[in-house]
């Protein structure tokens, strides 16, 4: 493909009806974005500096103009509802997508999936926090994990979870299959601290950091089934805290990794085995347990009479 044909992909261009002298103040005051936006965008300084007159042609990134907006485009298998109604929507996401996207331009997420599949049904539900790319997503799943991820359509309801997640959301319940004979089950406390470039990994502890932040992580393991001959154990994992990477990094601490999580020392595989099984939500009179089948592990044994 063409330079020129990938511009006109990631662009567009209009006729300008009335002169610009101040081309940052033209996009913040139109398409409402910020200045930071704008410093780190493709722009050239002498690009936001020219002045234009009615008439000019200019051509604009999309990830500008359609700043905070989710893309009707989407790039990636179809998704599973596992349930809605007027208040919630439930996913079972697959393995290797983005919950989010973080601009205009990224297509292999959930979110777009949900505006291509139903633009006119999903446009005002997609409104939910509106200032973030997250929307009303209640929480996140890495990019490799899959299962079952809440979507609330109601801005109060939201607000409401979001605030009260950990008293609200209950029973988080994930499965794992992770390398060797699992034989610390019970609960297991410790402390994440990220490391690397942007914190990308977690590092584990008995005690806090005292040279960073360091998050407090507590979870419960259950093992369900230990197979001697692929040396693999398949955990119920019940989580209590909900950091980034937390069941990852444990379960590495503890000297099994999760299968496929070649980031903290698994064996490679096609996917990374970690799934979220079931989550429940009490607030009020509303109740929502859902569950997120996932056929990939029944390659490994019967998870529903494991369970």
């Amino acid at each position: 493909m063409s330079t020129d044909n990938l511009t006109a992909l990631c662009s567009t261009s209009f006729c300008l009806l009335a002169p610009i002298d101040d081309l940052s103040e033209f996009l913040t005051s139109t398409f409402n974005v910020s200045k930071a936006k704008i410093k780190h965008s493709s722009l050239k300084k002498s690009f936001l500096k020219k002045k234009y007159t009615a008439g000019d042609v200019l051509t604009l990134p999309l990830d500008l103009i359609n700043n905070g907006l989710i893309s009707p485009i989407y790039a990636g298998p179809k998704l599973e509802i596992l349930f809605e109604d007027e208040l919630v929507l439930a996913l079972n996401k697959p393995n290797n997508l983005h919950c989010h996207p973080l601009g205009y331009q990224e297509h292999d997420n959930c979110l777009s999936f949900l505006r291509s599949s139903n633009p006119s049904k999903y446009y005002e539900a997609l409104l939910v926090n509106s200032t973030s790319y997250d929307r009303g997503l209640l929480y996140r799943l890495d990019f490799a994990t899959s299962g079952v991820l809440f979507y609330i359509k109601n801005q109060k309801l939201f607000n409401s979870l979001r605030t009260n997640f950990f008293a609200l959301v209950k029973n988080k319940i994930y499965l794992a299959i992770v390398e060797g004979d699992f034989l610390q089950e019970g609960a297991h406390q410790h402390y994440l601290t990220p490391t690397g470039p942007k914190g990308a990994k977690m590092k584990v502890s008995s005690a806090p950091s005292t040279s960073s932040s360091s998050f407090f992580a507590n979870l419960e393991v259950k093992k369900l089934k230990f197979g001697q001959e692929q040396n693999l154990s398949l955990l119920k994992i019940k989580l209590h805290t909900g950091i980034r990477h937390q069941i990852r990094a444990q379960l590495m601490h503890l000297g099994h990794p999760i299968l496929g999580d070649t980031l903290y020392g698994g064996a490679t595989s096609n996917i990374m085995y970690l799934h979220a099984y079931s989550y429940k939500i009490v607030s009020g009179d509303l109740e929502y347990q859902i569950v997120a089948p996932n056929n990939l592990f029944n390659l490994f044994c019967d998870v529903d009479r494991c369970l």
